[in-house]
């Protein structure tokens, strides 16, 4: 969350992590299951620790362009971006173009802050919100595959080419990054006529400028 709108209170997005291995045996997330297991109005020992992504600088925060890719509890950090930018819209009664995509296994289910991302919408804070529900087609559909669809793979080449775009990759360390990297770059090759070590030094280079930032885990 962000302190611009929640001064007081820190939010949390937790998946509570219950599964088990292909010998069937239960595993339990520690830190998610403690916090599930604890009654309303409990108190809880916590430290904050400042995390790996940065806003775009001021005063021109509030009209930059934002690509925002968070599937699952990888929102998290891209709604508190998006609070931000929301209190200063209020202020200011502009905001730059702010493009989200989403992901989880089902809309019913795990549909994270979906009345947010409507109300946003309709204050035009967020300008388009793409979502991918996996279990929800029969071939499993994550964001990278929406970013490859040919209106949404233009709109990616459209925010990469301008130079006043940030964009920010939350989300779990497994697949997810490399898959969101390649959507980037194929939309680069696809729309911009770049090779692909034209586009791969593009990313590298939008990296280096600290606008394009991931955080995983």
């Amino acid at each position: 969350s962000s302190p611009l709108l929640h001064p007081t209170t820190a939010h949390l997005t937790v998946a509570v992590v219950r599964y088990k291995t292909l010998m069937q045996e239960p595993r339990l997330g520690v830190c998610s299951n403690y916090l599930a297991s604890l009654p309303v109005g409990a108190t809880v020992r916590i430290w904050l620790r400042t995390g790996c992504l940065q806003m775009p600088p001021e005063p021109t925060q509030i009209h930059r362009p934002l690509l925002l890719i968070g599937p699952g509890t990888g929102v998290a950090p891209l709604r508190a971006i998006l609070q931000h930018r929301a209190a200063g819209n209020a202020a200011t009664g502009a905001a730059g173009e702010a493009v989200l995509y989403f992901g989880c296994r089902s809309r019913r289910d795990d549909f994270l802050y979906e009345e947010e991302w409507r109300a946003l919408l309709e204050r035009r804070v967020l300008s388009s919100l793409h979502t991918a529900f996996s279990r929800e087609t029969e071939q499993k559909c994550y964001v990278q595959h929406r970013m490859a669809e040919s209106e949404q793979s233009l709109q990616l080449w459209r925010l990469l080419r301008d130079s006043c775009t940030y964009i920010y990759v939350a989300g779990a360390a497994n697949q997810m990054p490399k898959a969101v990297r390649a959507a980037l770059s194929a939309a680069a090759m696809a729309h911009g006529g770049l090779s692909q070590d034209a586009a791969l030094a593009m990313l590298a280079r939008l990296e280096a400028e600290r606008r394009l930032q991931f955080e995983t885990w």
